[in-house]
């Protein structure tokens, strides 16, 4: 099955992050850079045919497949078709914005790598060029009509992996922008658009310590189960590490509580201030602020 990320506006976070890429590698058409079209089948088909290729020469996520050690190789698959599609969305995402005039909330946009594995299974060369396929599908909200682009294709290079720093900022914002696990809450909960993480689990034993602002058995909790999430021994689907000298720890400061959703499962939504860390070196950090859920079970 082609691995599949899709994304659209109401997944925005607060945490944002920024890619550095990238040339198409065709020219732009200068009427349609000066005055931006409406979204149409048509005009995807104008606007796609002449943007088949897509270029990527830069610093990435991964190490040289040649210093990855066994159990890396095999995590490699898992995380990085993740990473490699919203990459490749800012890429186009960039590029269509400046071209076309619509409101985001109104579509869909995916894109599709066409091949099961987006890179050999075990890892990359650095400064190997890659060509890979993709597609992509376009569709309004109202399904009044789908578009769909095959075949173009993405030359990616990895000239040389983030310095540790750069990597734990992007990493933790790539898990926040692209957070598929969220739930809608059914009260109106501020600057919902902000959510982080949702893949928090608890026993229903302890939903009320969570209507506690400042719960220092929340707080730690928390702060547990995140580290658990960034470094943790689970089986591969529940995990979210990629190199083992990389694996990352959490410190929630403080506990806001926010909002509940009273559909089954119960969730609460809650505000917080953290540090995320590698583990063997505590000195590479980063603080943010974020929204947070808790799925209840």
């Amino acid at each position: 099955m082609k691995k599949l990320l899709s994304f659209f506006s109401a997944l925005s976070l607060a945490i944002t992050s920024t890619t550095n890429i990238v040339a198409c590698s065709s020219s732009e058409n200068s009427s349609v850079t000066r005055n931006k079209q409406e979204i149409t089948p048509e005009n995807l088909d104008k606007f796609f045919s002449s943007h088949m290729t897509w270029d990527f020469k830069d610093q990435f996520f991964f190490k040289d497949k040649n210093k990855q050690t066994e159990e890396e190789n095999t995590r490699f698959d898992y995380i990085s078709t993740g990473l490699m599609t919203s990459n490749l969305f800012t890429l186009v995402k960039n590029k269509f914005d400046n071209l076309f005039e619509y409101n985001d909330k109104d579509y869909w946009f995916s894109i599709l790598f066409q091949n099961d594995e987006v890179f050999d299974k075990s890892g990359i060369i650095l400064n190997n060029l890659y060509k890979l396929p993709f597609d992509v599908v376009v569709t309004p909200k109202d399904k009044s009509w789908s578009y769909r682009k095959e075949n173009l294709v993405l030359n990616f290079e990895e000239t040389k992996i983030y310095s540790k720093q750069v990597w734990l900022e992007k990493f933790i914002k790539f898990y926040a922008e692209n957070n598929i696990e969220r739930k809608t809450p059914a009260t109106n909960l501020p600057n919902f658009n902000q959510l982080f993480l949702t893949s928090i689990m608890e026993s229903t034993s302890n939903l009320n310590k969570y209507k506690e602002n400042n719960s220092a058995y929340v707080v730690k909790h928390v702060s547990e189960e995140l580290t658990y999430l960034f470094s943790g021994e689970k089986d591969f689907p529940d995990t979210r590490w990629l190199y083992e000298d990389y694996k990352i720890n959490f410190n929630i400061k403080n506990y806001h509580y926010l909002s509940d959703d009273l559909d089954m499962p119960y969730v609460i939504y809650f505000n917080s201030d953290f540090t995320a860390s590698f583990l063997n070196e505590p000195e590479i950090n980063f603080s943010s602020n974020s929204n947070f859920s808790v799925l209840f079970v």
